[in-house]
């Protein structure tokens, strides 16, 4: 029984008491702190439209990518109805809002 008695008597100690408080005051001001400075490091409003690249040849579509700030990487298929180098598929798809420097995964004829 005097373990259980030691185990609660803690919790009402001058040191638990004074550890608490400052971890009460400590803890929000740390969290206040972190989601503040959030907004200032993902900065929501830097966003760029993804255009339509169907359609474009791989040089064509280089060139839109880079004017939006968008990075690219290719993956080539075969589809004989296609002249060759067309862009076939592209994720994310057309339309969507995307961050500047994001990279677009094109799939074009090869």
């Amino acid at each position: 029984m005097s373990k259980v008695k030691n185990f609660f008597r803690f919790f009402i100690s001058k040191t638990f008491l004074i550890n608490f408080g400052i971890a009460v005051i400590v803890v929000p001001i740390i969290l206040w702190l972190i989601f503040g400075s959030l907004h200032s490091y993902v900065d929501k409003e830097a966003t760029v439209t993804v255009p339509d690249l169907s359609g474009y040849t791989v040089k064509e579509m280089q060139e839109v990518l880079e004017q939006k700030g968008l990075r690219w990487q290719i993956d080539y298929s075969f589809n004989p109805e296609l002249q060759y180098g067309a862009v076939m598929d592209q994720d994310p798809a057309p339309g969507t809002t995307v961050k500047y420097n994001r990279r677009i995964y094109v799939i074009a004829n090869d």
